[in-house]
Parts: structure tokens; sequence; C-alpha cells
């Protein structure tokens, strides 16, 4: 998800995460707000099984690491962010990183 992160970031039309960039524009009680929020909850359980398919013991914590890289990534948009989130990630999951 990494790796596609990065490309993402080099694409002709890129402005940021829609989700990320609706959130700093909203309040607490905006519709927006609430999108996101599910969107959120949707990553963390998307890394969560992400880790458990990976025999993770307990997932739960790993599946919030990853989706904390996932979003700062997403934050800088820069591809060697991404690049290094990727690695982190991979160490998280004690894999050996890209070369």
């Amino acid at each position: 998800m990494f790796d596609l992160l990065g490309e993402w970031f080099g694409s002709d039309g890129f402005n940021g995460c829609p989700f990320i960039n609706a959130e700093a524009e909203s309040t607490a009680t905006s519709p927006a707000h609430a999108v996101n929020l599910r969107h959120r909850t949707w990553i963390r359980a998307l890394f969560t099984s992400v880790a458990a398919e990976a025999g993770v013991t307990d997932p739960e914590p790993l599946g919030f690491q990853l989706a904390m890289l996932y979003d700062g990534t997403q934050t800088e948009s820069l591809r060697p962010w991404a690049s290094q989130a990727r690695d982190a990630a991979a160490s998280l999951f004690r894999l050996p990183a890209r070369q």
C-alpha cells in the first residue's frame, strides 16, 4: 500500500488525501468529520485484518500503528516518505526492508 501511495503522490492532479484535506476544514459536528471517522475506522480495520492474516498474535496495536504510518505519509505526500513508511511497516511485521 505504501508503494501505491508513493505512485499516487507523483501522479498528475494529486492534491493530497481528500479525507485529510476535508478534515482540516471541518468541525467536530460537520458531516465531513463523520465521514472521515468512518474512513479512519475502515483503514484501521483493514490494517488490523492484514496483521491478523499475517499471523500477528495481537493485530489491533499493529493495525493502529500502520494506520498512523498511512496517515503520516499522506500528510507529507512525498515519495520518500512513502518509501520510508513502507520500510517502517515492514519492520513492524519484522520483515526485511526492500532493497
